[in-house]
Parts: C-alpha cells; structure tokens; sequence
C-alpha cells in the first residue's frame, strides 16, 4: 500500500513538471494559448518571441500585434515584468519593473451616414510600474505621442503624467493620485484625478475628484462621435466634479450619490448624437415640451412667433441643425441623488437655432422633476415651469402665457404701439388688450 502511494505521488510530481515544462514553453504558448484567446475574442493575436521563467518570476515578450475587424490594430515591441509568484499563495501580488516599450495603437472610425471617418493613434506609448504590491504602494509613469487624422486635418499631441497608489489587501486601490498634461497641438490641458476608498465592513465608501482646464473638443469629436463632426467644436474652459457615496459597489449607485459639478466652456456646438448623453439631454427637455404645443392654444396669441419657434425646434430635434453657444455654465449639487441645478445657462449668438437656455430646478432620484426653464428660440423667449418626470415632463398653461407676456413684453409693446397709431376704434381695443395683460401678469 505505501508503495503504491509513492508510486502515484511520484507520477503526479513527474506529471506537474512536464505540465509546468509544457504551459511554460514558449511554443505551447504561441502556438495552443494564443489562437485559443484569438478564436474566442476575435482578436488576431500574435508575438515574435516569449520568455517565462516562473521560479524568478519574469516575464517577457518582443514584437505583439494585435488586431481587430481591421478597425484596431496595436504593436508592443517590448513587455517585461517581474513577480514573485508565491505570493500568490498567500494572497499577495507583488510585482516589479511591470515595463511596456514603445506601444503602437490605430483606431479607425467609419462613419456609415457620411463621408467623414477618422483614424486616431496612440505613438510610441511607454508605460512602466517601477513597484505595485497589495496592502503596499503603486507608482504608474506613462507617455505617449497621440494624433487624430480626418482627410487633410491632423491633431497631434502627446500626454505624459503618473499615478501614485495606495494597494489594499482585496487588490483594490484605497487611494490614487492621477497628475497628466495633455497638449494638443498649442493648448496644454492639466489633468488631476483623485479617489479614496477604504472598507468598512461590507462597505466600501469612497470619494473621488476630477479637475480638468484648457480641453478642447473637437480631438475627441472627430475621435469617437459616430456622426458628422466637422460642424462641431467646443473648449471646456475649466470642469470640477466632486464625488461620494457609502459604497462603491451599491446597485443603484446613482440612488446615494453625493456631490457637486461645476463647469464653464465657450464655442460650443453639439452634434445630434452627443444630445444621449444624461447632461446634454436636460437642454431638450424643453425643446420636447415646446415640440408639442397646439399652435391653436397658448401660442395662438403669438402665432408667427409661434409658428417660426416651432419650425426651429423642429429642425433641432431631427437633427437638421446643431445647437450652437458661445458660452455654457453649469453648476449642479447631488445629495443622496438627488440633483439640485442652481445653474444650467447657455448663451448662443443672434444667428444660433437657440439664442438662449437657462435651467434651475431640482430632479429627484425617482426623476421627477421641479425646474423652471427659459428657452429663447428665433428671438422668442418661452418660460416654462415643468413638473411630472423626465419621461413625461408636463407645464402649466396658464403659467406659459403670463410668462410669455413677461419674457417679450417689448415684442407685445410693439405690437401695440403699432396698433393705436391706426385710428381711435384700435386705440380702444388696444386699451382692452392692455387691461387684459395686466390682469394676467399680476
């Protein structure tokens, strides 16, 4: 019976070194790993030469091209990385000298409803990690070469900056430090991201901060909108976000949210598609609301007014025309998520499909809504007080006409003006017209 047994521990030492020889041996990796994890993410993977040394804990490969759908292509000339793999054991990761050199990357964009498509790079990425060991610290350096190509317009630019962590015991970071300059051809964009998480219990709170000045858009326009991005543009003079929340992992994280966003930015258009984003969207809630109205009710005291605000909305919803501000200020508090707007104002020019919108008010985590919103559309100002929910936003009616007198009174007075240099019949109907609008503002 014992030799048996050491018979068999005997064969599985034999087995695990032959195993570990085989798993370990660069042509089983290359020929049996790769085509595996290549057939099952469609992603053509392959490397000129590979190094494993698992006792030492090193790991090395030259010459790694990836591709995908022809639409990502990437090359790494060198990985190299160092661990001691019996940490692993005891619930520890330690690595050192994690380095990539000179990594190459091209993302290609088709653009099926136009003409346009782009080609964005990543150059010469070097990225290295000088020191990472859980319950321990992490520092990440990197630096790249960076273009955007469309026809005959390049952007070109590069980012460098680091990452100083604290690890904790699970893997993950209870605290970093992100510092990056990003430089676009003449603009420089400092970048500072902060978060702090620690566990607490099952919990795991955490706080966040994101300081970004001096970005241009159009770079990422014509990088990654799907639509036409030749008519748009933007500069985002200074964005501050701050986060928090009692854990990290909470389902409905947005539910406890706390914080605040605050952001200024000039010459701005807005493609149709970046209107899907959550921010963007506030800008068509009353453009959906006067999307709707019956000419033949409140607007009908105004109806050419009406009938040219209309016909404007209508071309912005559908597309047809960009919203175009000269400038854009937005400041907005979150409490358990709840959001309070104490500031959405973007101010267009006298040419722009939407001269003018302002937006205060509260949306609570259940999206209903309380806002007060001022929309100026081809020189037409129309107030609105909104209630009901995101989904179906609803106004008053009577709130709408006196707040339509209130906001074009100059256009009722020339209105009225124009009227009582008729004759002595009009000059009294305009008297009554008068009467009517005063009883209706008080």
């Amino acid at each position: 019976m014992k030799k048996l047994l050491l018979k068999t521990i005997l064969v599985l030492v034999v087995f695990l070194i032959c195993a570990y020889l085989v798993i370990t041996n660069s042509f089983f990796i290359k020929s049996i790993v790769l085509p595996i994890i290549s057939f099952s993410t469609g992603t053509k993977i392959t490397v000129a030469a590979i190094e494993i040394s698992p006792v030492k804990g090193q790991f090395s490969f030259d010459n790694m091209a990836i591709t995908q759908n022809d639409k990502f292509k990437a090359d790494i000339a060198h990985f190299d990385t160092q661990l001691n793999i019996f940490d692993l054991f005891r619930n520890k990761l330690k690595i050192n000298n994690f380095k990539i050199t000179n990594l190459n990357a091209v993302y290609s964009l088709q653009r099926k409803d136009t003409r346009e498509s782009s080609i964005s790079e990543i150059k010469n990425l070097n990225m290295s990690i000088p020191y990472f060991e859980t319950n321990g610290k992490g520092v990440l350096n990197f630096s790249s070469n960076i273009a955007t190509t469309s026809g005959e317009n390049t952007v070109s630019g590069s980012i460098q900056g680091n990452v100083n962590a604290i690890i904790g015991t699970n893997g993950l970071p209870e605290s970093f430090d992100l510092k990056a300059v990003l430089k676009l051809e003449q603009n420089t964009t400092p970048i500072i991201c902060k978060f702090e998480s620690k566990q607490n219990g099952e919990k795991i709170p955490f706080t966040a901060f994101l300081n970004i000045k001096n970005l241009p858009l159009q770079p990422f326009f014509q990088a990654f909108i799907k639509g036409a991005y030749q008519k748009t543009n933007g500069y985002i003079n200074s964005l501050n976000i701050n986060a928090n929340a009692p854990d990290l992992y909470e389902k409905n994280l947005i539910q406890t949210l706390n914080g605040d966003l605050t952001s200024f930015a000039k010459d701005i258009y807005i493609p149709f598609d970046l209107l899907k984003n959550p921010l963007a969207q506030l800008m068509l809630i009353p453009l959906e609301v006067i999307s709707k109205f019956d000419s033949s009710s409140s607007f009908k005291l105004f109806s050419k007014s009406s009938s040219n605000v209309q016909s404007a909305t209508s071309e912005i919803l559908s597309g047809k025309k960009l919203l175009e501000f000269k400038t854009g200020d937005v400041r907005i508090s979150m409490k358990n998520g709840d959001a309070d707007i104490s500031n959405f104002e973007f101010n267009g020019t006298s040419k722009s499909a939407v001269q003018r919108i302002t937006i205060t008010g509260t949306i609570n985590k259940n999206q209903q809504i309380n806002l007060n919103t001022i929309t100026k559309i081809s020189g037409f100002s129309i107030p609105l007080r909104l209630k009901g929910t995101l989904a179906n936003p609803q106004h008053e009616s009577i709130e709408l006409i006196r707040g339509i007198i209130n906001q074009n009174i100059d256009t009722v007075g020339k209105i009225i003006d124009a009227a009582t240099q008729q004759n002595s019949k009009i000059n009294q109907t305009t008297k009554s017209i008068i009467n009517v609008i005063e009883n209706i503002t008080k």
